[in-house]
């Protein structure tokens, strides 16, 4: 008797794993919903099809059932969408959309740009701050007066924008820059600064 209720037992979970491993998933995009809630138009490989929905279909969003159920608006054409279908049945029992790739709906990337520090390198070699006027040598060994005014951005390596302008500590004979021309070439844009002395470790 013992022997009979162990196999009948073991016959019982050998059919029930069967038949969860037999659920049929089918990938698709999906393309309408009948009125009725009944049936809907699917994309599977680029192929139209028409599946049966099962009268208690749950809707899966994001891991979660939905409250809304076929009335959710993640259901929408182009969703992409996994559809449950029971080994014996031919009605879809459980709609998930977007499937497991929802990595990049989860964690947008949060990093930020790094800043570009543009223009021509140089040297200054002196500064004359009441006539706007910084003195530089290029790499080159050129000598280039750079005319600056209120609307020249002075830029810190980090990209912080200077408010003092010529007058900034960073503005020092010795100290390398980036310096970038207008297109007509008669007008400094943008001065970058090196770090200050201060900050470095």
């Amino acid at each position: 008797m013992i022997r009979q209720l162990f196999a009948a037992s073991a016959v019982m979970v050998i059919l029930t794993g069967a038949l969860t491993a037999a659920d049929k998933e089918v990938k698709a995009k999906f393309g309408s919903l009948d009125p009725t809630g009944k049936r809907m138009t699917v994309a599977v490989d680029g192929k139209n099809q028409v599946f049966a929905l099962d009268a208690d279909v749950s809707v899966m969003v994001n891991g979660k059932e939905s409250k809304d159920g076929l009335k959710d608006k993640a259901l929408k054409a182009g969703a992409e969408l996994t559809l449950t279908i029971p080994d014996k049945g031919r009605a879809v029992t459980k709609i998930t959309v977007g499937g497991a790739t929802t990595a990049s709906v989860d964690k947008p990337k949060t990093d930020k740009p790094k800043f570009e520090v543009r223009g021509l390198k140089a040297t200054i070699t002196k500064i004359d701050a009441d006539k706007g006027i910084i003195f530089v040598s290029t790499e080159d060994g050129k000598k280039v007066e750079l005319n600056v005014d209120d609307d020249t951005k002075f830029y810190g390596p980090r990209g912080g924008l200077s408010d003092k302008g010529i007058k900034d500590d960073r503005v020092a004979v010795g100290h390398e820059i980036h310096f970038l021309m207008s297109k007509n070439n008669k007008k400094v844009e943008e001065v970058h600064l090196p770090v200050r002395k201060s900050d470095k470790k």
